[in-house]
């Protein structure tokens, strides 16, 4: 009987609402049952209204809007199990300028649930786009694809199994945000910017076998990862470009993996870690890269800092804890190195430290307290 009703549903949304000029049209549909399919299509709108709902399982939605300042929302909500290998399928596609899509999926527990909005046709400017998924299982997918400028674009996952969110953005002046809550497995969580004055945030909060990346290319870029109570995971943020500013924080988790890539002039990089069996890796590729810092607390800790061709840069380590290791690198003139490693005293909690400084007016300075039998080693050449 759903089916039914989902097949004349179609049939009257395409008679009434198919490919035409629909400037201020409105679109607002509920569907409620099983293997419900809705395709709506507004060419040449501007400021039309799309709302649909659907309540229950195998739902697909697609809609498509080209013209400027439109709306268009797709709410599936689902309480029922799905059967294994079943999808929720909900698919956004705008081209133009001033235009908002959101999509909400709550209470999907299918095997596969896919929301996907294309902001990406005819360029554009001034477009958000966001995506929520709630308590999605079995590879849960949002992606948001956005090209022009002053573009904002949020993805927001919580108690998604494998769960998988991407954003990609071509343009300047752009904007993401992913955020993601008790997630474990599956992909990683990715935001890739192009052009200049971007802004990437990603948030994991109570994840494992994660890993999370920010991929910059331009000027002025800001890309920041928060992960949070997070083990067995990852977070690289890689920028090319000028003044730009990359930051990772990992705290409450073990054996987690930080690394962050700069080439340019006027970077900043700062890696916190806190817990177990972290890396911190920060490599800056350029001149005047500014300041690198790293803070680690806790044991089995390892830190690599390089900073290459550059003049007037600062690098400032410290570590807290046992068995840490500290190597840093640097090459060019009036460079600073700053080491503090604390640890335990007690036989064999050793802290190690190997610094290597090429070039002229090279400064360095470490500290060492608490442990035993540490080491450091300097090369000035």
């Amino acid at each position: 009987m759903f089916a039914r009703k989902s097949l004349i549903a179609v049939a009257v949304l395409a008679a009434l609402s198919g490919t035409a000029f629909a400037d201020n049209s409105t679109v607002n549909t509920s569907q409620n049952g099983d293997r419900n399919a809705l395709n709506v299509d507004q060419a040449f709108a501007a400021g039309s209204k799309i709302d649909i709902n659907q309540t229950g399982t195998r739902n697909d939605s697609v809609v498509k809007q080209v013209g400027a300042s439109n709306t268009a929302a797709v709410t599936q909500v689902s309480g029922a199990q799905l059967a294994k290998d079943v999808d929720q399928v909900a698919k956004l596609t705008q081209g133009g300028t001033q235009n908002n899509a959101n999509i909400r999926q709550e209470g999907t527990t299918g095997t596969k649930v896919t929301a996907t909005i294309n902001q990406a046709v005819n360029g554009g400017h001034g477009n958000d786009a966001g995506v929520t998924q709630v308590a999605g299982s079995g590879n849960a997918q949002a992606r948001v694809d956005q090209a022009g400028d002053n573009h904002k674009a949020y993805i927001s996952q919580n108690k998604t199994i494998a769960g998988v969110a991407t954003v990609e953005q071509k343009g300047d002046s752009n904007y993401a945000a992913i955020n993601q809550t008790d997630s474990y497995m599956g992909e990683s969580v990715k935001v890739t910017q192009g052009g200049f004055s971007n802004k990437g945030y990603i948030t994991q909060y109570d994840t494992d076998f994660k890993n999370a990346s920010v991929n910059q290319s331009g000027n002025n870029n800001v890309g920041v990862v928060e992960q949070y109570n997070a083990n067995f995971g990852g977070a690289t943020i890689t920028q090319t470009g000028t003044l730009g500013d990359a930051r990772a924080y990992q705290r409450s988790g073990n054996n987690m993996n930080a690394t962050i890539t700069q080439a340019g002039t006027g970077n900043h990089a700062t890696a916190d870690q806190a817990g177990h069996n972290h890396n911190a890796t920060v490599k800056q590729d350029g001149a005047d890269n500014g300041l690198v810092a790293v803070s680690q607390r806790g044991l089995n800790e390892t830190a690599l800092v390089t900073q290459s061709w550059g003049s007037d840069n600062s690098a400032y380590v410290n570590q807290s804890g046992a068995y840490n290791e500290e190597t840093l690198l640097q090459t060019g003139f009036n460079n600073t190195a700053t080491i503090s490693q604390s640890g335990i005293a007690a036989s064999g909690t050793a802290n190690t430290v190997n610094l290597t400084q090429s070039g002229n007016f090279q400064t360095a300075t470490i500290s060492q307290s608490g442990g035993a039998n540490n080491s450091a080693v300097v090369t000035q050449r």
